[in-house]
Parts: C-alpha cells; structure tokens; sequence
C-alpha cells in the first residue's frame, strides 16, 4: 500500500478526496492537513511516500511546500492538485521538484493513477505532458557521451548508487555528474531534469 497524506484549505473536497482514498486499498491515507504549515509537519512526522498538496493553499502554498520538502531531501515525493491549466503554473510546479500536476476537474481513477506513477518514481503531468512549451529549454552546452549514459539511468529512476554500479564507476562520480547535467542544461530539479532530457532527445 502506498502511504499518503492530502493538503487542501477546501474542507469538503479534502474530505470527499480523503474518504475516496481510505477506500481504495492500493492507498494508506495517514493524514489531512488545512494548510501547507500542516502539511509540512505531517510529512516530517509520517513520512508519506506521496503527498497530494492544493496549489493555493495557504501558510505556505502548495509550491513552497514542495521546495521546502526537496531542500530538506526527503524522500516523500509531491504532486500538486490545482484547477489551474495554465502551463507557466506546470513549470513552476516542476522547477519547485513536483512530480506530478493533476487538475481538480480529473476523475478520481486519474488521481489514483497518478499517485500510483509517482510512488513508482515517475512522472506524471496528465494533459500536460507533451505540451510543447512546457520543457523547451535551451541547451547551454552539448552533454557528454558519459553524462548522456548517466541522464539515460536518472530517466529510467536509478539512484546514484545502481548507476554507479552499472556504469562501473563511484557514486560520488554519478552525482558529479548529475550536477553537471543540471548546471549544463539549468535546471535545477531532478524532475524537470526527467521532462527536458524526453524534450531535447537525449533519450
């Protein structure tokens, strides 16, 4: 079962996509919160695998909880449910390290489906996922045959640690490359990193 905490300031929707969850038995809901300050504190406390967070919710948003998440490197992993579609609003979620945007018009299947693809380490940007605007990003510099092997694995979901030992090489050596890449193309999460590297062709 997939460990789960929800964060939305809307009470009925919270509590209607709560009592969905609790029913499916692919899913363990551990907790609600109101805000993004609770939101914060049950992640600390429970350690989800996911964490479903309303973009616009308050004390912090949905995205400055997300970033606060991925400077504290936790391992719960974020998707941001909104009723915004505008694509400048997916970015932003990507460049905070969201793994997933879904919209709060979705069926509850797609949520459900979308839980199920970031628990598993993937990316999930339903509508938005071949957008065309949304990884076009210039390339500052051509990667090398290395780092192209590396980004290859970092796609595919392997740690540092697997890639090294495919590659044959350390650990420390994957994640200097791994900074490189970022540095290269500017980016600055590894899941934008993911979306850019599809984009550009790199894999």
């Amino acid at each position: 079962m997939i460990t789960i905490i929800i964060a939305d300031d809307h009470k009925i929707f919270r509590q209607g996509m709560a009592r969905l969850l609790a029913d499916d038995d692919r899913f363990n809901l551990l907790g609600e919160a109101s805000n993004g300050r609770e939101a914060l504190e049950l992640i600390q406390e429970l350690k989800p695998q996911v964490a479903v967070l309303d973009l616009s919710m308050p004390r912090p948003d949905g995205l400055e909880v997300v970033s606060k998440v991925c400077a504290a490197r936790r391992a719960t992993r974020c998707i941001i449910l909104t009723m915004k579609e505008e694509i400048d609003a997916v970015r932003r979620a990507l460049d905070a390290g969201a793994s997933g945007y879904v919209l709060k018009e979705a069926a509850y299947e797609e949520i459900a489906d979308a839980i199920i693809k970031v628990a598993a380490g993937k990316l999930y940007l339903g509508r938005f996922q071949d957008h065309p605007e949304l990884f076009n990003r210039p390339c500052n510099e051509q990667l090398t045959k290395r780092e192209v092997e590396v980004l290859r694995f970092v796609v595919r979901g392997l740690s540092s640690r697997q890639i090294a030992e495919e590659l044959c090489i350390s650990p420390r050596t994957v994640e200097t490359h791994r900074r490189n890449i970022m540095c290269k193309l500017n980016i600055r999460t590894a899941t934008a990193l993911v979306g850019c590297a599809r984009e550009q062709g790199f894999v």
